[in-house]
Parts: C-alpha cells; structure tokens; sequence
C-alpha cells in the first residue's frame, strides 16, 4: 500500500505528461481542475497578508515560515466587499439561480440577502476588465532587468504558471552564470498546462528553486504576485523601492476574494464529470488530477515528507495518570471542543469543506469528527470527486485519489486551528451497528492493515475506533427495533440473532494504528466510540464504556469515552429491559463512572444533537440549544477533559435536493431529520454559537492547576431555610455539578435550572476572602462580583448562593469562585 507522499519514481514522468497531453483535449477549460491542488485552496487564506509579510520580515534574506493560523480565518467573509469578490467571477444568468448562487458563494439565505444589495452596488463599480495584464513593453523592461544581474546577485520572480515561458530562457541562461535564481510560481491560474510543467521540469532541472505560493518554506527576497520583479544584491527592498517598481506590478482586481470565488467556481460549476467520464475504463486509476499531483511532487512543488506535517503543532497528549490533554509541542493545556461532522468528506466539495471548517474555527472549535469509510452507504457511494475509499471491494486497496481530498480537509482544517479526529471505519461496516444483516468488510488481517495505512498517512491526529458500535453486538439491532415498533406484545429478548465478538478486529486496528504512528515518533491518541446502550437480554453484554471495549493493559484507550446518547429511555418500556440504554440528560453519571474506573482523560463523545427529535422520535420533542449545552456543561464540569456538540443535520450534511447542483448528490435525510432543513443553515444553531463559553472559565489556567481540579458533589447541600426536596436529589437537566480545587481555592459550580444552593467552604490556614462571580452560558459574560469571606477556624464555613435568574434549562447558571 502506497502511503501519503511516496512519489513516484522519475522514470514516470514522460508517461504521466503523455498522459495529460491525450486527454487535453477533453478539457474545455484547464483551470476546472484547478481545485484538484491540494495547494491551490491553501492561497486565499494567506492572500496579501501574507505577502505584506514577506516583505517586511524578509529584509535580511533571511529563510521565512509562513504564519501558522491557530485561529479563525483572517479574511472577513460576512461582508458586502467579499460577496462582491465572488459575485463578480459568476455570470448573470448564474446569479439569478438562487441554488446555484447560494453554494458557490457558500452563505445562508439570510445572510446572502442581507449583503446583495450593498455588493451588487459595489459590483457596478468595478471594471469589466478583471485583470490588467502585463503588456509587451513590461515583458521587456522585465526580461532586460533579469539579464543585467551579474554573478553573485539574487533574482527572484514572482509570477502565474502560464506566463513562465516568457522568463524561462533568461533565467537558465542566468543561473549558468552564477546568478541565484528563486522562483515562486503560482498555479491558480494555470492555462497551458502541459507547456508549464515542461517549464518548470526545465527549471529543475538547471538547479533553480521553483516553490509554490502554498509551500511550507519560502526563501524569497521579494514576493510580487501578478508579475514578475528581479532584484540585484544591491536592491533597496523597502516601500519606496516598492513603490518605484510599480510599473513592473501587474494589478489584479479583487484579488483576494477573486481567488477564492474562482475556486469556489472550479469546485461546484466546473467539476470535470465530462472530462473524466471520457478517459478509458483501463486509465480509471491514473485520473489526471492525480498524475498532475504526482507529477508537482517529483518537481518540488508539493512536500514529499510527513516530518512534519501540517497538524505538528496541533497534536495533542492524553497522560495516563491525569485528566486533562495538553499540546505536545507547547504542553499548553487542551480543551476537546469538537463538532461532528461524520459524512464530511464523503459528501462535500472542497468549497463546502472549507465553508464548514473556517465557520467552525470562528466559533470556538478546536477538533471535528469525521470518518474515513462512512456510516450512509460509504463503502458503495462515492465522494463528491468520484472516489471511493478502496478500489476493486478490496480494504488493502486504498484509493489514492480518495484520500487526496482527506488530505486537503486535514491540512485546511490545521490552518485554521482545528485537529481532525478520525474514524477509520464505521462500526456499520465491522459489526452492522445499527444497519442489519451488513456483512463486515474487514477481518483481524485487513483491518491491522486498514489502521497501520491510516495511521501512517495521518500520524498525530486522533483516532476514534468503534464508530457508534460496541465489540459485543448483533447484527440484527434494527430490525429487532422495527419488529417491536410494530408489536410491542413481543418480548424484544426472542428476536435478537446470536451475539457477535468483534473485539480481535478492532484491536487488530488499534495495533497498526499504533505501530504506524509509534514508528513516525508520535504517542497515538485512540479512543472507542460506543452505542449509548449496551445488550442486557437474552445475553448480558459489557456496559457500552470505551474502557471495557479494550480492557487490557496492552489495548488501553487514551481517552476514556461514551456516548450519552439521544434518547430519554422508558425503564417500563420490553425494550429497555433488553437494550439498556443510557438517559443522555444524566451523562454526568457516565462521567463519574468513567472517572472511577479510569486514571486519565475521560470524554463525552456524542452528547444528544441539536435539532433531532428525542431518541430520533418524530413524534418526540426537538432537543433545544439549552439543553444541548446542559449536556455539555455538565460534562466538562463534572471533570471531562473537553466535549462534543453535535447537529442533526450537520453530522450527515443534510442539504434539501432543491439546493444541491447535481441531482446525483442527494442524500434522503437520515435520522428523522427534517426534510426541508439544511447544514447550511443549522451550521449557525444557537448552541452550536454558544460552545465557545463552555470553557472560558478554566481556560487561563495551567495544566498543574487544573489537575488539582476534581468533582466535588459532597459540598453541595440545599441553602439554608429551604424546606423543598434536598439540592442534592436533583436530576437531569436540573442536576448541579460541582468541580472544585483540592485545595479549596476555586469552585466552579453548574446549575443546570438556575437552583440556589449552598456550599460547604474549607477554613484555610487564616482568614481569607474570594471572588464569586456568575457565568452566563448563553453569551459567555460575567454577571455580579461578590466577595466571600471564610473565617480562621471553624469545621468549614457554609454559604448560600442565589444565581441571576431561575426556573428552568434556560436559566442555566455557572458560578465561578475563586480565593
């Protein structure tokens, strides 16, 4: 099996531009394969800005490191100005289809109605000329002043791929005279495809440094994107230098957003369903997206080496004797703040990719779920691009073009601060889940290699075993459901099919997992995803904690996990006396089951999802924002190392078929998700805005403070005078946690209906006072500073506390005291 960035062998090279060059022909445009580099996306998120640093921080020559970005992105997208950007590169007859206009833009109704007014008004303005190009005489002036560097001088150019010809000549004849030559070649715009490679083959193959705008190390004096600028040793680079060479600039109108929504246009209008229909059943494996890719690699302009790849500084270690992850690199604490987006490479575009993720990272995310081998039909239904995860039904196959666009979503999804957390399978696919009678793709053999593939070509990131399915299973769990949906005189015990051991296969996962990474230098971080129940008749199977999944030393999980679930389960119901299934409004109870049995980090990894129906009950209530963010709040403050929000529709990328482009990419709703609903839209759900606060109030603090960090219930106690039923009896979404310092110093106490109650407060050694303050959950501010004072001596002092409101799970409240 070939792993991530094993090129292949030059010899190649001739074949693979024969290649291109036959199927030019059924490329109306080049440019529609554009989106097909990985590192042409990387472009409009570094845009100017980036540029504007390498002339101020490159004065010295010294090797430059393009900006890390750890958090949102920096380009305002919420704005007239880059609707404008994108407006301008869609004709008119595009632009009155609202499906078409809402994708390509990637906005909500709302929100493009809102900006539509002011950024057709500022579309007007501009030119109908895009671009000014660089004419004959600049050309000129260009080539006279790379020919008049002398030896011991530095050229460096900046310019498109398809204008490489003009200057190539020149500076070989230049590099042959002991002039350094730096070439920073931009592929967006790439026309004459084939007549470029050859260029910048020739370039290679002179000795000339040839990097792509995208790449990870630049050592450019210079950067002028549009045209081309030589420099001599003895250039001034300083703004009036700039500013003196502007004639040798060639202007771009709206460059930023113009690169962007060309992207956008590539992806969603031209998608090449044309062009690689028409290549040759024998040629399947070899699309020319993928011998442009290996061709760019053996050129220098794609990084053959996961040394270090994009995520590096973003992995993260789980301790086995603590309980909360921090930074490799850094040792910064970290707070699991996840999204799950489960089918978001195998549905989306690259467009609808990044529209997801620079969203996310804006509104606190850190980690998003997703699957390599997807539970809605993955093994048979392609991506987006055509590809499935493994050719020829053969798990040892992986599918080279397949996991090209994980690779791209992962590095998108670093430069914008977020780790991706993989499946690599889909219990569905191992055991059935939650899909009957499914016949399992892998055995301990295959799925060893399945893991050690994955984890080889993804080395840091975590791994999520398990995929919503337990190790003690039946096949036939949905039609048990359904069978009892229709009768429920049935005793459920009688329809059940024998249970299945599949536990030798995901440990078998587990180890390749392991040794890939292990073998890389990385510490693997792997958990198990488990049902929210687990079998209790006719055969009593292991309670669904991730740490029962794989008990032994030798198979440890990282992180101890469950899912708490959807449902509200009836304990009268012949069903629950059969599928004992966890009541997710007390997933505080999971969490301290898990802390128990457990010395590290220990996770909530599906807490119920917004905008679903009760136990995916049509006829149930919808779960609101609040109590959704009940769920997390009891989580993280009942000693959780993090969380995981969730949406309906978001997790399996529900979009109405109306606004999709293609009708082949219609997916029916799953989980009784409403029909007319769409991510687009549910991607901005109240709860999912509000994750960002859940968890502010520790966020300043040390790994060493927080690991003094521990629940601490047996403080609670009802406020005095009060004579209703004790605090302390209070459950589900009105349960009250509370997590305190061993020290005695802070308490971070959650209310989950905004109940007074009283806290027992330690004497310390004298006197002391502290601050209390009240958490607001819904916009993440600080409301009251009140100050409590704790006598010298004494068997502890008791306060009562009165939060701001009260009344119900919208009157959530988290007190905050600290000494």
């Amino acid at each position: 099996m070939t792993t991530r960035g094993k090129s292949l062998r030059q010899e190649k090279v001739p074949g693979l531009l024969a290649l291109l060059r036959k199927h030019q022909r059924h490329i109306k445009k080049w440019d529609r394969w554009a989106p097909d580099f990985a590192l042409v996306a990387r472009l409009s998120h570094r845009g100017t800005s980036l540029l504007r640093r390498v002339w101020d921080e490159c004065q010295d020559g010294s090797p430059l490191q393009p900006p890390k970005k750890t958090g949102p992105a920096q380009r305002p997208e919420h704005t007239p100005e880059a609707l404008a950007g994108k407006l301008m590169w869609l004709t008119p007859e595009q632009i009155a289809s609202i499906a078409y206009t809402l994708n390509a833009v990637g906005l909500t109704r709302t929100t493009y109605n809102r900006l539509k007014p002011k950024a057709m008004e500022l579309l007007r303005r501009i030119p109908q000329t895009r671009f000014h190009k660089a004419d004959s005489d600049q050309q000129s002036r260009m080539l006279d002043h790379i020919r008049a560097a002398s030896p011991g001088d530095c050229i460096c150019v900046a310019l498109y791929a398809f204008t490489l010809k003009s200057f190539s000549d020149a500076l070989i004849e230049r590099k042959c005279a002991g002039v350094e030559v730096l070439v920073l070649v931009d592929l967006t715009w790439l026309k004459a495809h084939c007549e470029a490679l050859d260029v910048l083959c020739d370039l290679q193959a002179a000795g000339i440094e040839v990097k792509h705008l995208g790449d990870t190390s630049m050592n450019l004096t210079l950067l002028v994107v549009g045209g081309a600028y030589a420099a001599g040793g003895s250039a001034s680079l300083t703004d009036t230098a700039f500013a003196s060479n502007a004639e040798l600039v060639t202007e771009v109108q709206g460059y930023n957003e113009g690169v962007a929504s060309a992207r956008e246009l590539f992806d969603e209008h031209y998608n090449c369903d044309e062009a690689r229909g028409s290549l040759a059943p024998h040629q399947s494996s070899m699309k020319v997206s993928a011998a442009i890719a290996s061709l760019l690699s053996l050129v220098g302009l794609v990084s053959t080496s996961l040394a270090d790849p994009s995520w590096h500084d973003l992995a993260i270690t789980a301790p086995q004797y603590g309980r909360y992850l921090y930074r490799t690199a850094s040792e910064e604490p970290f707070f699991w703040k996840a999204d799950t987006a489960w089918e978001l490479t195998h549905k989306l575009n690259k467009t609808s990719i990044d529209f997801y993720l620079r969203t996310r990272a804006e509104q606190g995310y850190n980690v998003v779920q997703t699957v390599v081998i997807a539970e809605l039909n993955g093994t048979t239904r392609a991506n987006f691009y055509g590809d499935l995860p493994y050719n020829n039904s053969d798990t040892t196959q992986p599918n080279e073009a397949y996991f090209e666009l994980i690779d791209w979503t992962v590095d998108l999804a670093a430069s914008y601060g977020i780790l991706v957390a993989l499946v690599p399978v889909w219990g569905r696919w191992v055991n059935g889940g939650w899909h009957s009678d499914e016949e399992s793709i892998f055995n301990e053999s295959t799925a060893y290699e399945w893991g050690k593939y994955v984890g080889n070509r993804y080395p840091g990131l975590p791994k999520l075993l398990g995929g919503d399915s337990n190790c003690l299973w039946p096949r036939n769990t949905s039609k048990v459901m359904t069978a009892y949906a229709k009768d429920p005189s049935v005793d459920p015990a009688t329809l059940f099919g024998p249970i299945e051991n599949t536990t030798d296969i995901w440990v078998s996962m587990r180890t390749g997992v392991k040794e890939a990474e292990t073998a890389q230098g990385y510490e693997p971080v792997i958990l198990f995803h488990p049902t929210a129940g687990n079998i209790a008749r006719p055969e009593l199977t292991p309670k669904p904690y991730a740490h029962l999944m794989f008990p032994t030393e030798e198979t440890r999980v990282s992180i101890n996990a469950v899912q708490s679930g959807h449902a509200k389960p009836n304990p009268s119901s012949a069903f629950f006396s059969v599928y004992d299934q966890w009541d997710s409004t007390k997933n505080y109870e999971q969490i301290a089951g898990m802390r128990d049995a457990f010395t590290g980090p220990v996770l909530d990894l599906e807490n119920h999802y917004e905008g679903a129906h009760v136990g995916f009950n049509s006829a149930l209530p919808i779960w609101s924002a609040a109590e959704v963010r009940n769920g997390l709040y009891h989580g993280v403050y009942g000693g959780a190392c993090g969380f995981t929000y969730g949406a309906n529709s978001v997790w399996q990328m529900y979009e109405p078929e109306a606004d999709l482009l293609r009708e082949s990419d219609y997916y029916s709703p799953a989980a009784n998700q409403n029909a007319t609903g769409s991510w687009r839209e549910d991607i901005f759900f109240e709860g999912a805005t509000q994750i960002q606060h859940v968890t502010k109030p520790l966020q300043n603090l040390t790994i060493a403070t927080l690991e003094q960090l521990e629940p601490a219930r047996e403080l609670l106690a009802s406020p005095n005078g009060f004579t209703s039923t004790s605090v302390n009896t209070y459950s589900g979404t009105r349960y009250i946690s509370v997590l305190a310092s061993q020290s005695r110093d802070r308490y971070f106490v959650y209310t989950g209906h905004g109940d007074n109650f009283s806290l027992q407060l330690a004497n310390g050694s004298g006197a002391r006072s502290g601050a209390a303050r009240w958490f607001s959950p819904r916009d993440g501010l600080y409301y009251g500073n009140s100050t409590v004072s704790v006598p010298e001596s004494g068997n502890g002092t008791r306060v009562d506390f009165t939060p701001p409101s009260t009344g119900s799970v919208d009157d959530d409240w988290l007190l905050v005291l600290e000494f």
